[in-house]
C-alpha cells in the first residue's frame, strides 16, 4: 500500500526507503524488490553505509583546520 502511496506522488517512509535505496546503488531493490538473501542484502547495504559514512567522515577531517 505504501509503495502505491508512493508511485502516486505522495510522500510516506517508502518514499525515504527509495530515496535511501537509489542514493546508496541499491535502486534495483526497489523496482524488483525479489533480493533473494535477505541477510546478505542487509549485510550488504549496511557495509555500503558504514563505507559512505567513513568516507565522509574522512574528507571533514581533511578539510577542517
Amino acid at each position: 500500500m505504501l509503495k502505491s502511496f508512493d508511485d502516486a506522488g505522495r510522500t510516506c517512509w517508502a518514499t525515504k526507503v527509495k530515496q535511501l535505496l537509489f542514493e546508496y546503488g541499491f535502486g534495483l531493490v526497489w523496482i524488483s524488490p525479489d533480493v533473494g538473501d535477505c541477510n546478505s542484502f542487509v549485510k550488504a547495504f549496511r557495509i555500503r553505509l558504514i563505507e559512505y559514512y567513513t568516507q565522509r567522515w574522512h574528507g571533514h577531517v581533511l578539510d577542517s583546520s
